[in-house]
């Protein structure tokens, strides 16, 4: 059954499903509803970030939750930027960059590199493994000073 439906179904509709997925996952992190967060993943999903790993959607939940009481408690922000999606049949990769910008006393921004692998599951495409890689700018290089102009000088907002 599902092959016959990417036979009848163009990829580009796959592609920017996954991109909705994707970016709905944006939004609702933002927001905080981290069972928005846990829903675009499979109840085996695997989780690879920079505070840790996680197995299973309510693993990958807590995990979400902590992330968001420690990064976005101060009125930070996720921003995706350009995605690549290569689908074949129900299975899909998707790599993405993303920002997140710190808020706060002293703001910051800071990229990820995001590597899912997605599966259809009959109704909708889900994330079975999502794998993030830290951006050197996450070593702290972009914090952002408001009492000067801003101005770029070796990689850095000064």
């Amino acid at each position: 059954m599902d092959t016959i439906r990417n036979e009848s179904r163009p990829h580009d509709v796959d592609r920017f499903e996954i991109v909705e997925l994707l970016t709905a996952y944006n939004f609702a992190i933002d927001i905080g509803d981290e069972q928005a967060c846990a829903a675009i993943y499979t109840n085996d999903a695997r989780y690879e970030g920079p505070t840790g790993t996680a197995v299973g959607a309510r693993s990958i939940a807590r995990v979400i939750r902590r992330d968001i009481r420690s990064r976005f408690g101060n009125g930070g922000r996720y921003l995706m930027g350009p995605v690549v999606v290569d689908v074949d049949g129900d299975f899909a990769n998707a790599r993405s960059y993303w920002w997140i910008v710190s808020g706060g006393e002293r703001p910051s921004v800071h990229t990820l590199v995001f590597y899912d692998e997605l599966r259809h599951t009959g109704e909708r495409w889900q994330v079975t493994c999502r794998r993030q890689e830290l951006h050197p700018t996450w070593l702290g290089v972009t914090t952002v000073r408001r009492r000067r102009r801003r101005r770029i000088v070796s990689g850095q907002l000064g």
